[in-house]
């Protein structure tokens, strides 16, 4: 999921910041996205980003978390290819206007210098109740109890179109040698991204609470991180983003709670939040000032 949403900027930086997360997705996938409709009539309940938190994480303090594989079979369908396309296509492929800067870094050009798009995809993890219960045995969670109807519940996070743009100073960028536009090293450089909300289906029925309150027992888990998530009253409309330590922190953008993650050096960060229906993440060589002041100029 994170991957996904994070996949709006695919940027060093960022890579860094989703080690770190990856360390407590299973956590993440058990306490994030939340209901916020179930189709009357259909056998799926809905789940929707509507904002996020961050929660202090230690790696090293954290146990080994069996990978999707482990516990069951994860499938992946879709186009993740970015392609450059101009500001009318790419509106025609998000299915909605593309976010204006109103306010944008002295030395930067006025207008983005490409602006590329990321097809739609989804991820669907089947756990297997048998393999999940045996991992739970192999470290000492035998006392943990899932529905059996957990078993075979097919879980897809749905990933829509996404849309960048890239804003730099003059002279122009490069392209990567997977057609990806990209600063030159040391330009100063700013991405806007937007997605609408991804989404992720689970069968009707399945008490996402219940398994929430189980995952939380499993052995290993740092007292604090416990703490953290079980104080998140709104889990059900949260999207739980852990981090390390000092590297980031919660920050209201647009009237909206969302997340910035800062570089160690102060010389560059990311902020994403969401809005409306849609996510928005904008990141640059900028002080988390300066880039919140590109973020609530967006139109």
């Amino acid at each position: 999921m994170l991957e996904g949403l994070f996949g709006l900027l695919g940027r060093g930086r960022v890579r860094v910041a989703l080690s770190v997360m990856a360390a407590s997705a299973m956590v993440v996938l058990l306490a994030s996205l939340s209901p916020v409709q179930t189709m009357a009539g259909s056998l799926l309940s809905i789940f929707r980003v509507q904002r996020f938190v961050t929660v202090q994480v230690d790696p090293s303090a954290m146990p080994r978390i069996a990978s999707p594989g482990e516990l069951g079979t994860l499938t992946t369908s879709g186009d993740a290819t970015v392609r450059r396309v101009t500001a009318e296509q790419a509106e025609q492929a998000v299915g909605f206007k593309i976010p204006t800067v109103g306010r944008l870094p002295a030395d930067l050009e006025a207008k983005p210098w490409a602006i590329t798009v990321t097809g739609a995809r989804s991820v669907t993890f089947t756990p297997d109740l048998k393999k999940v219960r045996a991992y739970l045995a192999s470290i000492g969670a035998g006392d943990i109890s899932l529905p059996d109807n957990l078993d075979g519940a097919p879980i897809t996070l749905q990933i829509p179109a996404g849309v960048m743009e890239l804003y730099l100073e003059k002279g122009g960028g490069r392209t990567s040698t997977e057609g990806v536009p990209m600063p030159q090293v040391g330009q100063h450089f700013l991405y806007v991204g937007a997605t609408s909300s991804p989404t992720m289906t689970v069968p009707d029925g399945l008490d996402v609470e219940r398994i929430r309150a189980e995952a939380l027992k499993m052995p290993g888990l740092p007292a604090e991180l416990v703490s953290q998530l079980k104080a998140i009253d709104d889990w059900r409309n949260t999207v739980v983003v852990p981090v390390v330590k000092g590297s980031s922190h919660e920050v209201i953008v647009q009237g909206q709670s969302g997340v910035a993650i800062v570089q160690p050096d102060g010389k560059g960060a990311t902020l994403i939040w969401a809005r409306d229906g849609k996510v928005f993440a904008v990141s640059g060589s900028f002080s988390e000032s300066e880039l919140l002041a590109v973020a609530n100029s967006l139109r």
